[in-house]
C-alpha cells in the first residue's frame, strides 16, 4: 500500500470487506459479500466478527510498543525509539498480520457453512470523517492451507474443504452419540 500524503495524527479507520467464490447456475465465477455481524453498538466499531476497527493508531502504537520489548539489535531500537511509526510516514508499506485470522474475527457467517474455497479481502483505511486514505486487498485459498491433502482433492474439487469440515462434524456426532447411549 502507497502512502502518497501525511496521514492524520488522531484517527484512522479501517473497514473489511470480505467476498466469497460463487458460482451461478449456468457455471461462472463471481464474488459476494459476506455481511458483517457483531457491530459495537455505541460506535459500530470492533465487535467479534465486526467490518470496521476505529483506533487502528492506538492498535499501531501498542504492536511498537510491544515490538520495542523484543528488539535487541541497538540500530532498530534507536529507529523504533527516534521515528514516528505511527501512523506510518509517506513510502511504500506492507500490510503484514500477527496471527491467523479465526472465525471469532470475522463475520459469523464467515465458515458456516464454508461457502467457497476462494475469498477476497478488501481492507479501506480513512481518517474516520469519510475521507480515504488508501486501500489494500488480500485473496486466500483455503485448499493451499489445507495441507493434508496429499491426493490433492482440494485444487481438483471447490468443495472439498467444506466436505473436509462436514465429515470431521458427523465424525464427532457419531463419537457423541456412542458415547452418550453407553
Amino acid at each position: 500500500m502507497d502512502v502518497s500524503e501525511e496521514l492524520p495524527q488522531d484517527k484512522i479507520e479501517m473497514d473489511v470487506e470480505v467476498r466469497h467464490a460463487v458460482t451461478n447456475k449456468q457455471g461462472s465465477k463471481g464474488w459476494q459479500v459476506i455481511p458483517c455481524q457483531g457491530w459495537n453498538f455505541i460506535d459500530g466499531c470492533d465487535g467479534v466478527g465486526s467490518c470496521r476497527y476505529c483506533d487502528m493508531l492506538d492498535k499501531c502504537h501498542e504492536t511498537v510498543k510491544a515490538a520495542d520489548k523484543y528488539i535487541t539489535d541497538r540500530k532498530a531500537h534507536e529507529f523504533i525509539r527516534q521515528n514516528k511509526l505511527c501512523p506510518p510516514p509517506k513510502g511504500h508499506w506492507t500490510m503484514t498480520f500477527s496471527k491467523v485470522f479465526t472465525t471469532e474475527d470475522l463475520p459469523k457467517s464467515f465458515f458456516g457453512p464454508l461457502q467457497s474455497n476462494e475469498y477476497w479481502l478488501t481492507f479501506s483505511f480513512s481518517d474516520g470523517k469519510d475521507k480515504k486514505l488508501g486501500c489494500a486487498r488480500l485473496w486466500i485459498d483455503v485448499c493451499k492451507y489445507h495441507l493434508q491433502d496429499k491426493q490433492q482433492k482440494c485444487l481438483r474439487d471447490p468443495n472439498a474443504f467444506k466436505n473436509f469440515i462436514n465429515d470431521i462434524s458427523s465424525q464427532v456426532t457419531q463419537i457423541r452419540q456412542r458415547t452418550s447411549s453407553s
